[in-house]
């Protein structure tokens, strides 16, 4: 049972990281389908450009990690 509930957790986190990644980079055009609704874009500040895949990467991951020190207490 324990393994179930890993592979599904695994596999959800496969599936939001390549949404985000996609979404958020220049395949995306920088909105996910909620900021669509919104108007709302990604953009890099220091030239107003759609983000890479990988600066949307390292965007998610930075996610993670401030979810991650955010829920420690």
């Amino acid at each position: 049972m324990g393994q179930q509930v890993t592979r599904s957790t695994g596999g959800s986190i496969l599936v939001s990281l390549v949404y985000f990644v996609i979404f958020w980079s220049r395949f995306g055009g920088g909105r996910t389908l909620g900021m669509r609704l919104l108007g709302l874009k990604v953009i890099q500040e220091k030239d107003g450009a759609t983000p890479e895949v990988g600066t949307a990467l390292i965007r998610r991951l930075g996610l993670w990690l401030s979810f991650a020190v955010c829920f420690v207490g």
